[in-house]
């Protein structure tokens, strides 16, 4: 087999290839939810959070955001109050890039006077630091460390895993509930032994020192696997540490 006979086979099979691999990145992709919450209140009985759920719809041009005011129990740690505020909606590609924001369905919300009706007062995260004078760096005290027994804080458990997985459950599955599932169903990351098992490498926790209410403490949790076969999320759960 001559050069050129040998040519005229190869390049066909690398146009192939070529056209197949492009088809591969431009596939639909699969639907990917990850959830950010922000605390940003708090009384007697409840942290109050912006929470953002980006959402792609399962394509590579469009992400929705729809943001919601959650009430988060103090005691329980459960979302037993939300309200939708907008939908922003990003559509892009070669040639279009648009972002647009609506109302609720249900009309705008003010969600300061909400919070005001609720008797809240501001709440402020921060990390505890300290200076190193010697190497002239500020170095983050994070308290709480996550195992496969659960949260612990300066060295004690604090919250078995089962109670984290329940907690992590109440926080994230009313939100999930009504998000429309036309597009497909959203799978949480959870820590537990079924076909989502989530990696605790995945998982970072950080404290707050604060105390919130009586030996009432947030910590946020934030679990992403990198993948599209579960939604990942940035929340914040109450924990006793007193």
């Amino acid at each position: 087999m001559n050069v050129k006979t040998l040519k005229n086979l190869i390049q066909p099979c690398l146009l192939a290839i070529f056209l197949t691999l492009c088809s591969a990145a431009y596939a639909t992709p699969p639907r990917y939810v990850s959830i950010t919450d922000t605390p940003i209140a708090a009384n007697e009985t409840h942290v109050f959070l912006i929470r953002n759920v980006s959402d792609n719809e399962g394509s590579h041009y469009i992400n929705n955001t729809h943001r919601f005011l959650v009430a988060q129990s103090l005691q329980t740690g459960a979302v037993d109050d939300q309200c939708l505020l907008d939908i922003t909606r990003h559509i892009y590609d070669d040639s279009t890039n648009t972002i647009e924001t609506l109302p609720a369905p249900t009309g705008e919300v003010d969600f300061l006077k909400l919070l005001k009706q609720r008797n809240t007062y501001p709440l402020a995260m921060g990390l505890t630091t300290t200076w190193d004078g010697s190497t002239d760096t500020l170095i983050i005290q994070n308290r709480f460390k996550l195992t496969k027994q659960g949260l612990h804080y300066n060295g004690t458990l604090v919250m078995p895993v089962k109670v984290l997985q329940l907690k992590i459950a109440a926080n994230l599955n009313p939100t999930m509930h009504i998000m429309p599932t036309d597009l497909g169903l959203i799978y949480l990351l959870i820590l537990n032994d079924n076909s989502y098992t989530v990696d605790l490498n995945n998982c970072v926790v950080h404290g707050s020192d604060a105390l919130i209410s009586a030996g009432q403490r947030l910590v946020y949790l934030s679990c992403d696997d990198g993948g599209y076969d579960v939604a990942g999320y940035q929340i914040y759960l109450t924990v006793t540490t007193e």
